[in-house]
């Protein structure tokens, strides 16, 4: 009877212990990307490669592990894309496509954790591909870039998500479409449509703003990624045939400036004044239409919301 009492007490305290642990995360693996902890991605490193990512449809709501070149682990999820988005007529004529990608992302490293969530957008104009990146940590070079990958069929042509110096797996996906209630689908349907439209909206804008620039200022410029802020929005590019480098910014009174390489002089001669010209009555025009566009106004001293001139302006 008392060995009986021993063996129940130790059969129920195992019940007791496995039940504890089915419901117990292994590795802190949640089926929420918000609950996914560093030991879980610790635990998936042995599935990390260098292989790019496709864009295209199927990848929406796949979440990718990932480890930096210095050894920062991280999370990174795919909310929406928008790959080879047709344009007007006028852009098809020139051979314009684009791709976007929004991501929701997390980089754990020294216990602390940086969410750089990003929208990548790169197009074609005339015949030319651009490239997007970001740094999955606050200091240092790209990370992932966002480019056109060429196949010897033009057809077979994709975008791509490609690695620089890092390594990543597919987790799985993680998708809130199994939400039951019609209320929790029209919100989820609303939030999908919220972010496609924002991502379209950003590279549409984007182009729409470049196009502006060379029918105002000079045809022959090279743009760099316009960096919208809460409360600041900056654009910098280089005047190719004037060798002119330009930097517009909300966060000054005035936030026009150019500048040339240190070993160059610029002749002031009257094509050049013109130009300059142009280029500050494009900026008056672009400060007032951005800051229009923002909540709120810019700051005195960037207050984080991005930095304001170069520190050399000429």
């Amino acid at each position: 009877m008392y060995s009986s009492r021993i063996l129940f007490s130790h059969i129920f305290f195992f019940l007791i212990i496995q039940n504890l642990f089915a419901q117990t995360p292994i590795n802190n693996c949640s089926d929420t990307f918000d609950g996914i902890q560093e030991s879980c991605i610790r635990s998936n490193i042995d599935n990390f490669k260098n292989d790019p990512i496709i864009v295209e449809e199927k990848i929406i709501d796949n979440v990718y592990f990932y480890q930096t070149p210095n050894g920062g682990l991280g999370k990174m999820k795919i909310l929406s894309i928008v790959a080879d988005k047709n344009m007007t007529k006028d852009d098809l004529a020139r051979g314009l496509n684009e791709c976007s990608v929004y991501i929701q992302s997390a980089t754990y490293f020294n216990n602390k954790a940086f969410s750089p969530d990003a929208t990548f957008s790169i197009r074609q104009d005339y015949g030319v591909w651009t490239e997007d990146g970001i740094a999955f940590e606050k200091f240092g070079n790209d990370h992932i870039v966002l480019k056109r990958k060429v196949a010897p069929k033009k057809e077979d042509d994709r975008c791509i998500l490609d690695p620089v110096g890092m390594k990543l797996a597919l987790y799985k996906k993680m998708s809130d479409r199994n939400i039951d209630t019609g209320k929790g689908k029209y919100l989820f349907y609303m939030a999908s449509f919220l972010i496609a439209l924002a991502v379209f909206l950003v590279a549409r804008s984007t182009l729409e703003e470049e196009n502006k620039f060379k029918d105002t200022v000079s045809k022959l410029v090279k743009f760099d990624k316009m960096k919208v802020y809460r409360q600041n929005v900056e654009w910098s590019g280089e005047l190719v045939r004037e060798k002119i480098k330009w930097v517009f910014s909300l966060n000054e009174s005035n936030g026009c400036y150019v500048s040339i390489e240190s070993e160059d002089m610029l002749q002031l001669t009257m094509e050049v004044i013109e130009t300059l010209k142009k280029l500050k009555g494009y900026y008056d025009v672009w400060s007032d239409e951005w800051s229009a566009r923002l909540t709120g106004s810019p700051t005195e001293d960037g207050g984080g919301e991005g930095t304001a001139a170069p520190t050399t302006p000429t």
